[in-house]
């Protein structure tokens, strides 16, 4: 680990341009000008009249005036021990640390019957015994596990609040998750479906149906990803499932994009591909027969991995995925698996609440790409974004005087909860 911070270190102190972001960028108060003008027109809209989740119901309820109250809440360090923080590049070393999850955790699995197969989800969870309240399921990045140090600092906030039960799953696109079901990863439109039966599953269970009274999701990174196209299954199936609200942190938000942004910058590239792709092939891919030879399996890039290894395999599933999905459009092409993999799509037509938030110099999600051309283009008042000026990718606590995704976090989803909870002491 602290490799990687040396030498992103060494590049921030000898590039010329410390701090910022390696795309083509327009200036940030533009892209802050034009979100903040779209927001307030869409805000004038007439009311949807397209089938909404229940949180999306509530009356008084709007990202527009939500938006606002959460910008208020960044407040940037001034300190000494922060000045670093400011490259972006070097604040992304905190998506990459683990944390231990506390004592209030404990482990659990489910049994969801995915594309005809048994398929087993990993997962920690605390719950408040004996009461009815909102609950947080959050899902980290591609390869994110239970530990990852952001998403668990954000529940245990939440848990300790008092206003929330909290679920945090190993990631359904995890390497770990491909080797516990020898099934690798298709792209990521049947990973969002998984997540969607996932949350069902467990609001099915006997235990558990009578103290969820709402279910939020949570993303970070990747995993936002993943949490929209489980919303897009709630506009398909309408079932109540997805009930509440979704948060995004850094979330790519087009997958070919993504990948285009990953090749763009080799530094952050080159470590996420090893983590993932490298560490798929070590332990799964070499052992099954993929229709590439396994000496070529170490020379795929992130696209070349999606056409030869995800793709076809995908097609393999698609009758089962199909099957619970009756609603899937054809998939002939890689571009088109690229398209139902993405999130952007979807957005124009999304009936539950969706917020993410990006930071300027993330090194590895575009703002131009995931923010400005993502908002451009959605004219749905239900999706919005905050963009902040520092914070990398996912190291936003690193450059504000309080736990910034911590309170951003709990405001947003008591917000969105139709049961009131309980203001927190600040």
């Amino acid at each position: 680990m602290w490799q990687i911070f040396a030498g992103a270190l060494l590049i921030c102190l000898t590039c010329p341009a410390i701090g910022c972001s390696p795309f083509q960028l327009q200036p940030y108060s533009d892209l802050v000008l034009a979100s903040a003008d779209r927001t307030v027109a869409l805000s004038a809209d007439r009311p949807i009249d397209r089938p909404l989740n229940r949180a999306a119901r509530l009356p008084g309820r709007s990202q527009a005036q939500i938006k606002t109250r959460l910008e208020s809440l960044w407040r940037p360090s001034l300190l000494p021990t922060a000045w670093v923080n400011y490259s972006g590049l070097i604040a992304t070393r905190y998506s990459l640390l683990n944390l231990a999850p506390g004592p209030i955790f404990q482990p659990g699995e489910l049994i969801v019957r995915h594309m005809g197969r048994r398929t087993s989800v990993q997962y920690i969870s605390a719950w408040h015994p004996g009461r009815k309240l909102p609950l947080i399921v959050a899902v980290s990045g591609i390869n994110g596990t239970v530990d990852g140090r952001i998403t668990i600092e954000i529940l245990e906030n939440l848990f300790n609040s008092g206003n929330f039960h909290i679920v945090h799953l190993e990631s359904v696109s995890s390497v770990n998750h491909q080797v516990r079901n020898q099934q690798p990863f298709l792209g990521g439109f049947p990973e969002g479906v998984l997540l969607y039966q996932s949350v069902a599953a467990l609001r099915s269970q006997p235990e558990l149906a009578d103290q969820i009274s709402q279910v939020h999701l949570l993303g970070v990174s990747y995993g936002g990803l993943l949490c929209g196209i489980a919303s897009h299954c709630e506009d398909q199936f309408q079932r109540g499932v997805i009930d509440g609200a979704v948060l995004a942190y850094s979330p790519p938000l087009d997958l070919k994009v993504l990948f285009d942004n990953l090749a763009a910058n080799t530094l952050i590239g080159n470590q996420i591909y090893q983590s993932y792709i490298g560490e798929a092939v070590q332990r799964l891919l070499q052992h099954m027969d993929v229709g590439v030879p396994h000496h070529e399996l170490h020379q795929l890039s992130f696209d070349s991995f999606l056409h030869r290894v995800a793709f076809p395999q995908f097609q393999k599933v698609r009758p089962q995925l199909a099957a619970e999905f009756p609603s899937l459009p054809p998939v002939e092409t890689p571009d088109d698996l690229y398209a139902i993999s993405s999130v952007q799509p979807h957005f124009d037509s999304l009936g539950v609440p969706f917020l993410f938030v990006l930071a300027y110099d993330d090194p590895v999600v575009s703002p131009e790409d995931h923010f400005r051309k993502v908002l451009a283009e959605c004219s749905n008042q239900l999706v919005d974004g905050i963009l902040l000026e520092d914070g990398g990718h996912l190291g936003f606590d690193l450059v504000t005087r309080s736990p910034f995704t911590s309170r951003l976090t709990e405001e947003y989803f008591r917000y969105w909860s139709a049961s009131p909870t309980r203001q927190a002491n600040r």
